[in-house]
């Protein structure tokens, strides 16, 4: 058995629609949010405080396109970027391992 405060905490961001036709499979995790947003909008992120998170997985839901299979992950990608590149200033707390500060 997994003790309860070892269980991290998982927030989605995403459209509200597509994770209510996935909640029959979600909603038995016992720390789950969901953020009606776009992984894509830096506003959506800071709201998650994705600088503070200690894991952080990009899923997309798209089906790559036959005419450019090429372009399938361009939305992953680009919110990879998207959070790389994010400047969180004089808020920004990096995080050790264990989840403390360092």
């Amino acid at each position: 058995n997994i003790d309860y405060n070892d269980i991290r905490h998982i927030i989605i961001i995403g459209k509200l629609n597509y994770v209510k036709r996935e909640w029959y499979l979600l909603k038995n995790l016992p720390k789950i949010s969901v953020l009606d947003g776009d992984p894509l909008s830096r506003a959506d992120l800071r709201a998650a405080k994705v600088n503070l998170c200690r894991t952080c997985i990009i899923l997309s839901a798209k089906t790559p396109e036959k005419s450019e299979p090429v372009l399938a992950d361009k939305e992953i990608i680009m919110a990879a970027l998207n959070i790389k590149y994010m400047n969180f200033g004089a808020e920004f707390i990096k995080m050790d391992e264990d989840g403390g500060e360092e």
